[in-house]
């Protein structure tokens, strides 16, 4: 069956773009976990971009945007937290209403503005030809979410998080206190060129300091014009492709995105072990940072084998 599959999205992928990209994608469905071809697919998927919307790249360049002016608005102590679940949060899996709630919790004066498929038209006004291709399928349901963080940091202002982003808080301060910068994000560690964002950014927690800023807005345009030329994602990291082009390309976003200091840097530990049996030096390394991505897609075990688990113990301290 994964013959198949690879080989029908390997001819989807030609007939949409090119050979070249069809090529490189099923290099790296053939031979995973090899860095080199991991990263040509991504070069060539960014110059097929580059080629077909530059004049977007270009014109944001060319902004005269100071990143570090007292003029530019920061992330303010009052701007909107927005989390974003389609069908909306009554039928949403027992980890994302875990999640929302531990926002809930940290938010402060931060205004928790829950997303669906009811409301997001009260927010953002979105093109017709994507709008369109959700409803055809031809943008999921996640590359839908990857668009409205965006257009919701363009029009507002504020913090995105997605669903799946659990909260803590050990010191009592504000997690969410970013007002010195224009732009916020988790800010893992230094990663080879094999991986996309390099370690400086992650699309699911993305924040802006206002309604028009340039970066929010550079994607917006980028999402607007790739989804009225073309039929199908080019790759799932896309959001990630089209940042990586604005640090590549782009001075002031290089600046804001460098900006950020490391931070998070064990944001999977806690999913990645959260059925190991408990002990505090894992424990203690999953609970060192505010921030911590899990997924709806991995059941997380109280007690394994008849002992308690990390996740059992973080429960107990944090839910």
């Amino acid at each position: 069956m994964k013959i198949f599959k690879n080989i029908k999205n390997f001819y989807l992928l030609w007939k949409n773009f090119n050979f070249g990209i069809a090529s490189a994608e099923l290099k790296v469905k053939l031979f995973r976990n090899n860095e080199s071809v991991s990263y040509k697919r991504y070069e060539k998927i960014k110059a097929y971009i580059r080629s077909k919307y530059g004049n977007i790249i270009d014109n944001y360049a060319q902004l005269s945007y100071d990143v570090d002016s007292s003029a530019n608005k920061h992330i303010e102590k009052n701007c909107p937290i927005w989390i974003f679940w389609y069908q909306g949060l009554e039928s949403a899996p027992d980890i994302v209403k875990m999640c929302v709630e531990s926002v809930r919790r940290n938010a402060g004066d931060h205004p928790v503005i829950i997303i669906t498929r009811s409301n997001f038209a009260e927010y953002v006004s979105l093109p017709e030809h994507i709008l369109t291709k959700v409803a055809s399928g031809k943008i999921s349901l996640t590359h839908f979410s990857d668009i409205l963080r965006f257009n919701l940091l363009a029009a507002h202002g504020g913090i995105y998080l997605d669903s799946t982003v659990f909260v803590t808080n050990m010191n009592g301060n504000n997690v969410f206190d970013w007002c010195n910068y224009s732009l916020y994000t988790c800010h893992t560690e230094i990663r080879p060129d094999t991986d996309i964002a390099k370690g400086l950014w992650v699309s699911y927690i993305f924040a802006a300091g206002w309604g028009g800023n340039p970066f929010a807005r550079y994607m917006v345009d980028m999402f607007n014009a790739y989804w009225e030329n073309e039929n199908m994602l080019i790759t799932y990291l896309m959001i990630d492709c089209m940042i990586a082009l604005a640090y590549e390309n782009i001075s002031w976003a290089k600046e804001m995105i460098d900006a950020v200091p490391a931070n998070n840097q064990n944001i999977y530990v806690l999913a990645d072990n959260a059925n190991e049996a408990f002990n505090d030096e894992l424990y203690t390394k999953a609970i060192s940072c505010p921030f911590h991505k899990m997924t709806y897609k991995k059941e997380f075990l109280i007690e394994s084998n008849g002992s308690k688990t990390i996740w059992g113990k973080f429960i107990e301290d944090f839910n």
